[in-house]
């Protein structure tokens, strides 16, 4: 029997469809297979299937993003190359630019969406740039909530909030009374295009003008503050406190917070003579879960790369990390340098120039989970996932 005679009899088979579905190997790719007919759609769809693709298909990495600290320049993306085959077409066949947004931010990246803080000159503003999605575009964010009751804003920040199926955001907000030293810590939320008031919290903190370090986890957010971590639970509003092991402290950029799958636990990411410690919090105990040496794979690295000159002494920094700590983004001298925490492997992925020697946070940008079907016409049974 010929190829082409065979083909429908291939694609008729449904349980043979789905395991050809289940290697296409991108979730961008497996929407562009669904709109094929209404049958592809119906097997991409389904839940079941879903769950499968998931666990042979992980988010993977795609590229970050990154700021130089100069005036008028724009966010830059980085892709991480190499990719299978199926990654690099969606690399290079999408645009992950964002070169007109000049003199602006990235705040924050997750699941397809880059949210920046433009200033055009004339007007500011908060957008989301969509990317890897059905209509991708681009929203803007209402201007955030701010007070005038004499209280100075010691630090603010919008974090990713994922329930479910979607993806909106947290603005937190740390104030300081300066009369009574009194921090209160307020938390909105983003509903339906509109800044909610989730919680407001009185608390202590012993550093309250220092940098913190938030993270959101489903229903908590745990900040970290120079010497312990706030936790704060925002279905209860109350306030408990994590003691960081010892000899490790917020600042200087080399201690991070990483997001768990689920807000019972957090991981926490600290780099120190040339080693990064990896540890789990859960259940009221840190669990040592790894240490990397970093001094011999940079000494391996300069053996297969002339151009990593730094001598080993230079500071190192985490500039950005991935969930569930599987990966680490690190500057050392002009070097972007990239640590799969899993496998534990070390490379460089960008030489920084005086362009952008002064970078910032790295923001990781990923393949987009779930994925998001185009309503399937004359279904109603079916919508937007």
């Amino acid at each position: 029997m010929a190829m082409s005679d065979a083909l429908p009899n291939v694609l008729e088979d449904g349980d043979l469809l789905i395991e050809i579905l289940l290697r296409v190997g991108s979730p961008t790719t497996l929407v562009r297979a669904a709109i094929v007919c209404k049958r592809w759609y119906h097997h991409a769809s389904d839940p079941r299937f879903l769950h499968r693709f998931h666990e042979l298909n992980p988010p993977r990495l795609l590229g970050f993003y990154f700021q130089a600290m100069r005036a008028h320049t724009a966010p830059r993306f980085i892709p991480m190359l190499p990719q299978p085959a199926e990654l690099a077409s969606v690399i290079r066949h999408e645009s992950f630019s964002l070169e007109s947004y000049h003199n602006s931010f990235v705040m924050d990246c997750r699941n397809g969406r880059v949210l920046i803080w433009y200033n055009s000159g004339t007007y500011q503003a908060l957008q989301v740039q969509s990317f890897l999605r059905a209509g991708r575009g681009m929203a803007i964010i209402p201007e955030l909530p701010r007070y005038n009751d004499g209280s100075y804003c010691a630090y603010s920040r919008i974090l990713s909030d994922e329930k479910g199926k979607g993806l909106s955001y947290l603005y937190l907000l740390v104030q300081l009374n300066w009369e009574s030293m009194e921090s209160t810590v307020r938390v909105h939320v983003l509903q339906d295009g509109v800044w909610s008031m989730r919680t407001s919290v009185a608390c202590q903190l012993s550093h309250p003008r220092s940098k913190i370090y938030p993270v959101a986890i489903q229903n908590k957010i745990y900040i970290g503050s120079l010497t312990y971590i706030i936790v704060l639970d925002l279905m209860s509003s109350c306030l408990s406190t994590i003691q960081l092991p010892k000899g490790v402290y917020f600042g200087d950029r080399r201690t991070v917070l990483s997001r768990t799958d689920d807000s019972s636990g957090v991981y926490l990411i600290h780099v120190t003579e040339l080693r990064l410690h990896i540890w789990l919090h859960n259940s009221d105990n840190w669990l040592s879960v790894g240490i990397i040496c970093l001094r011999e794979k940079f000494s391996n690295l300069r053996m297969l790369d002339r151009t990593f000159d730094d001598d080993g002494t230079a500071d190192v920094h985490i500039r950005g990390v991935g969930d569930n700590a599987a990966f680490v983004f690190l500057t050392m001298g002009r070097c972007v340098l990239f640590v799969d925490i899993k496998c534990g492997t070390l490379r460089k992925v960008h030489d920084m120039t005086n362009d952008d020697i002064s970078i910032n946070d790295i923001y990781p940008f990923m393949t987009i989970w779930p994925p998001t079907f185009p309503e399937l016409k004359n279904d109603p049974a079916r919508k937007v996932m």
